[in-house]
């Protein structure tokens, strides 16, 4: 049998005592397995769940849907048209007391075709954790790829303008050892002979010079004894 609605709070050991207590007679439940739900609880069910003052371990965990095999299939079958659709009874302070049934029978249903489907939903379900996990360490590793890239531009980056600036640094102490190295260019000049004379017209006289120069002095010397 196939239960599509599973009441909130109804654990796999009370529905085994409500199936086998219906009044259809001798029922044995020979499996049952209830899906779990990753729904909460609803409100009503927790404000009561509150209130009571033991609490099980498994008090907040709900079940979606369940699946359900009997030691026969005639069983089954009168058993799902017997209580599909009627409240679930039992003790009328129960929890489950005015829920309805919602019974199924799968005709040609075995439970090993069941196993199977629970092992394919099974495998798919670590595939496709597999996948995000996969997905997520692509992603972190691309994240510390690029985090390292930056890391390393920037580092390449500092280096790089550590050199240029090394680059100016040199460049300047070499051009001002080579101003403080440079030698002006002297030239030797020979020192200047005589006085005021030499200034205009040179320190050397010629020949016709002194030859003119002594023959006035002469003559001066005698027409001075002529006359005296």
């Amino acid at each position: 049998m196939y239960m599509s609605r599973v009441p909130p709070r109804l654990k796999p050991q009370r529905l085994r005592s409500l199936l086998e207590s219906a009044r259809l007679g001798n029922v044995k439940v020979t499996r049952l397995y209830l899906k779990p739900s990753s729904s909460l609880v609803s409100s009503s069910s927790s404000s009561s769940l509150k209130s009571s003052k033991v609490k099980s371990k498994s008090a907040n965990k709900t079940f979606s849907e369940g699946w359900i095999e009997l030691s026969r299939r005639r069983d089954a079958r009168q058993l799902a048209d017997l209580l599909n659709g009627q409240p679930m009874g039992g003790r009328r302070r129960a929890a489950n007391y005015s829920d309805l049934w919602n019974l199924k029978y799968l005709k040609g249903f075995t439970w090993d075709q069941l196993s199977a489907e629970q092992a394919y939903k099974s495998r798919a379900r670590e595939s496709r954790i597999a996948n995000e996990v996969a997905n997520a360490k692509a992603e972190r590793d691309a994240f510390a790829e690029a985090v390292r890239r930056g890391k390393a531009e920037k580092a390449m980056a500092e280096r790089r303008a550590k050199n240029n600036n090394n680059n100016d640094n040199n460049k300047a102490n070499k051009a001002a050892a080579a101003a403080d190295a440079r030698v002006l260019r002297t030239f030797s000049q020979r020192a200047a002979v005589g006085g005021d004379d030499d200034r205009f017209g040179g320190g050397k006289t010629t020949s016709k010079q002194t030859r003119t120069a002594v023959g006035g002095n002469v003559s001066k010397t005698l027409l001075a004894r002529m006359f005296e």
